[in-house]
């Protein structure tokens, strides 16, 4: 506790003239100093045309009018400071509880001026109502051990998730949750993270228990790797060694994807054989993971393997420094093209981040390749809740923070999109068959701070992701920009591989794979996650959309700078393969023309993306604590126009010849007849 915590609650009978008028004259939770009165004069300046907030009554002003104060206006003052209306201005530091706890003794015992004034007990202002509990979602390694029996104790009771059917024929709540996003989810679009999230609620909710997430995105998270709870092949419950849940589940129908994509490949899919008492069930019928993640820490495939999670954590980042938000939901467009208020644009954060999102999907597999299976597989949840998290954190930044310096001030969002099948605000309730299109939860609806939604994110256990290799600056004033034009959906997966210096690459080169700032001859890598069948509900864009990302560490590190010399600014320099992963198959140029949006193109551009004005590199991965309110007192940085102030100005305004009624402020104290 502070020690201003504790002056203010040890004045159990504060009064005017010593306590309440201090608050506004010398906050103590403002520095002292120089700083803590330029904030006072700041608060009663920005208030004098609705309320003098260094007068205890009525005053008159310069003009002869007559102005409250803060007893006539003190019901009205508190609840705008309680609900961050006030203090306004460009950092308002808002009122601590204990301050404004004191206040409300102030005027339930009737606002005295002095010590010795009577004082009337009266509950005027009852006591705050406390907001609701949050569900708070740790990172998977903060977990107990008791925490971690829990999770995969309800994972089993649950979802069922080691059968296909029931004991009276139907799916499992495990398989009725795959098929979910099977049939429903949406992608390469503005619906993908705010259905996710939606996705994640629902989930959350038959869990019964806070979602833990995965934090795949720390700093040199290679080091780190797959926690060691989604690779123990078993746990003891009720001195009984069961199969690990977040480790072993069934299918989706009872059939792995590894059965689709290693059908007719040269190199056969190894099956393990499931632990007891389901080690006689059929080993195909259970979800696959990459043999890798069960290799020795020291082999080379193993350290392989870890390294391209760092290359996935740099392109979150460099997607977190996007403040556009994302292309209008069943267009596939961007936004009102011509519209000089929404400038055309190819890449946005969402769009940045399904880059790494899809990446993960193909690293995870097989059964994460496709967006027909992934519901299935147990680390699918805990990877996409670290989604949300990012999602989170992007927003708080972004769109619940109004010091967001935007062209008009808001994000460009279709709000009343609906997320099917999820309906109501919180989106965690499932509606298949719902004719009434109002009812179902909408991108507006979960467009802003999760607590809203009833959960939040602890501290991860490890730092995110900051910093991500090389000093670009040092080397080139240019990026190295790998565009994807005319991106649509596909029935299949692929992945494109990418090469520097090599210029006839063959399906060996691919072995030398690693961190996109590791070293000359390393190839990098963009998959793609196809929708596994032919799309039933309507959910492919129809318009194709532009994937991008930045390469230039990667290019440095292969000593590949733009070369104004060259009639191709250098590019030349760079080499690709396309795998269908799917049907395991090199892709030949001519398949390849079935596929424009599977070509990358590469360009040396003259500007790399800077972080945000209203972000540092320290805090573009930071979840800030306190949202912030939307409004023009904080988003223009200045005190709004005062009533007195604008009387004055149309008086000197001969050519009009009446006055204008003053828009009052959205955050002054309401006028009130005096008591």
């Amino acid at each position: 506790m502070t020690d201003y915590d504790k002056y203010y609650n040890s004045i159990q009978n504060p009064v005017w003239s010593t306590d309440i008028e201090e608050l506004f004259s010398k906050p103590r939770w403002v520095p002292a100093g120089s700083e803590r009165e330029n904030t006072a004069g700041m608060w009663v300046d920005c208030m004098k045309g609705d309320v003098n907030l260094s007068s205890y009554t009525t005053s008159t002003n310069k003009e002869g009018e007559e102005i409250d104060g803060v007893k006539e206006q003190a019901v009205e003052i508190y609840r705008h400071l309680r609900s961050r209306m006030m203090p306004i201005g460009e950092n308002p530091m808002y009122f601590p509880e204990s301050a404004l706890e004191m206040f409300r003794r102030w005027v339930n015992n009737g606002s005295p001026e002095k010590v010795g004034y009577k004082i009337t007990k009266r509950n005027i202002i009852p006591a705050p109502k406390p907001a609701p509990p949050l569900l708070h979602r740790k990172d998977i390694l903060s977990l107990s051990p008791s925490e971690l029996y829990e999770l995969r104790c309800k994972l089993e009771d649950n979802f069922k998730l080691f059968e296909v059917f029931d004991e009276n024929g139907d799916k499992t709540p495990w398989q009725v949750i795959g098929d979910l996003h099977r049939f429903w989810c949406l992608h390469h679009q503005e619906g993908f993270l705010p259905w996710h999230r939606c996705y994640m609620k629902a989930f959350e909710k038959i869990l019964g228990m806070p979602l833990p997430y995965w934090n795949w995105t720390a700093q040199d998270v290679s080091q780190y790797g797959v926690p060691q709870c989604f690779l123990d092949e078993t746990y003891v419950r009720d001195g009984e060694t069961r199969p690990n849940p977040l480790r072993w589940a069934r299918a989706l129908d009872g059939k792995s994807h590894a059965l689709v994509m290693y059908k007719d490949a040269k190199q056969k899919w190894k099956y393990p054989t499931p632990p007891a008492p389901y080690n006689k069930s059929e080993p195909t019928s259970w979800i696959q993971t990459p043999p890798e993640f069960y290799l020795d820490s020291k082999s080379d495939a193993f350290k392989a393997k870890m390294l391209e999670l760092d290359t996935y954590a740099s392109q979150v980042l460099w997607a977190m420094h996007f403040d556009t938000w994302s292309k209008r939901e069943g267009t596939g467009m961007p936004w009102d093209e011509g519209d000089p208020r929404f400038p055309d644009r190819d890449i946005d954060f969402d769009g940045a981040f399904e880059i790494p999102h899809d990446n993960m999907h193909s690293w995870l597999g097989p059964d994460t390749t496709s967006n027909k299976t992934p519901g299935c597989v147990p680390i699918f949840w805990f990877f996409h809740a670290n989604i949300d998290r990012m999602f989170e954190i992007w927003l708080r930044n972004n769109v619940t923070n109004p010091i967001v310096e935007k062209e008009n001030g808001f994000i460009q969002c279709t709000v009343d999109y609906g997320l099917k099948p999820f309906v109501g605000k919180l989106g965690d309730e499932i509606d298949y068959s719902n004719p009434n299109l109002w009812m179902y939860t909408t991108i507006g609806d979960v467009m802003g701070d999760s607590r809203a939604m009833g959960y939040t994110f602890d501290e991860p256990e490890h730092p995110d992701i900051m910093k991500d290799g090389i000093d670009v600056k040092d080397f080139t004033n240019k990026a190295l920009m790998v565009s994807f034009k005319n991106v649509l959906c596909t029935i299949d997966s692929f992945t494109v591989w990418i090469f520097a210096n090599i210029a006839n690459p063959t399906p060996d080169d691919t072995l030398a794979t690693g961190n996109v700032n590791d070293g000359a001859q390393k190839p990098i890598k963009r998959s793609t996650v196809g929708m596994g069948e032919k799309d039933k509900g309507g959910r492919c864009i129809k318009n194709p959309v532009v994937r991008k990302f930045d390469a230039t560490k990667w290019a440095i590190a292969n000593q590949i700078f733009p070369d104004a010399s060259s009639d191709d600014d250098g590019v030349k320099a760079f080499t690709y393969l396309v795998h269908n992963d799917t049907k395991q198959h090199w892709l030949s140029k001519k398949e390849l023309e079935e596929y424009p949006g599977l070509i990358p193109h590469f360009a040396w551009e003259s500007t790399g993306k800077a972080i945000p004005s209203h972000l540092t590199a320290d805090t573009l991965m930071k979840m800030p604590k306190d949202q912030k309110l939307h409004h023009p007192a904080i988003l223009n940085k200045q005190c709004p126009m005062h009533k007195k102030d604008k009387k004055k100005e149309k008086k000197k305004a001969a050519s009009k010849s009446k006055r204008e009624e003053p828009q009052q402020s959205s955050c002054s104290a309401s006028k009130r007849t005096k008591r």
